[in-house]
């Protein structure tokens, strides 16, 4: 009800090529990155989500990282771009600020995080992704860094709150993830969504547009 069911029906109504459960991950993640760190349950576990989605190539991805972001964007949430690494991902975050990662084919992102032969930096993304999932709840120290004249003491992060969302198709997520992910309780972190398969394509009577009342219920949600 309220701002999430706006959220979902204004996702539908702009898609070429509808996907119902899809778009209600999208809503929720891009829900979930706009609450801050001051929030919580009554256990101190904070909201950020990570979430999977997968469907096939052409249908209708784009439209969903899209609406995810704009949520996001809308209510002040920290976007960030595709991490490149481990370190670069924690040199971006922030105190309990919401931030959002959204990545496309993010089954070839895994296959280079899990391949043996991949540089360190992004075998440590993975770790670094298992830790923020549940740092939300506490405290995050940073690494210590050298520079010129010294070393760089590392920051303390107060429930720094990521949001993660990713799309892959079937086969290259098959490709993608290793038994370790499963055994170090990294796919067991996401809420993964199949999509539909041979959605029909429409046109579409708007674009997807957030109007005002819908953004301030995102803002205090």
């Amino acid at each position: 009800r309220g701002a999430m069911a706006s959220i979902v029906s204004c996702g539908l109504a702009s898609a070429h090529k509808p996907q119902p459960k899809l778009t209600v991950l999208s809503a929720l993640i891009g829900m979930a990155s706009a609450i801050e760190g001051i929030y919580h349950f009554v256990d101190g576990t904070r909201v950020n989500l990570y979430g999977l989605g997968i469907a096939e190539t052409g249908e209708g991805k784009d439209k969903l990282r899209y609406l995810a972001n704009e949520v996001g964007r809308k209510a002040g949430t920290l976007l960030l771009g595709k991490p490149a690494s481990g370190q670069g991902l924690e040199d971006a975050l922030v105190d309990r600020q919401g931030m959002l990662v959204v990545v496309d084919e993010v089954g070839h992102m895994l296959q280079s995080m899990n391949h043996k032969q991949s540089a360190s930096y992004l075998i440590e993304l993975t770790e670094m992704l298992l830790k923020l999932y549940s740092a939300s709840s506490g405290s995050y120290s940073t690494r210590v860094k050298a520079f010129s004249k010294g070393t760089q003491l590392p920051r303390v992060l107060n429930n720094p709150c990521l949001s993660f969302l990713g799309f892959t198709t079937p086969v290259a997520l098959s490709k993608g993830v290793s038994s370790e992910n499963i055994e170090q309780g990294f796919l067991g972190r996401f809420l993964i969504v199949d999509g539909e398969n041979n959605v029909k394509h429409r046109r579409v009577a708007q674009e997807f547009s957030l109007d005002t009342e819908m953004i301030e219920r995102i803002r205090v949600a």
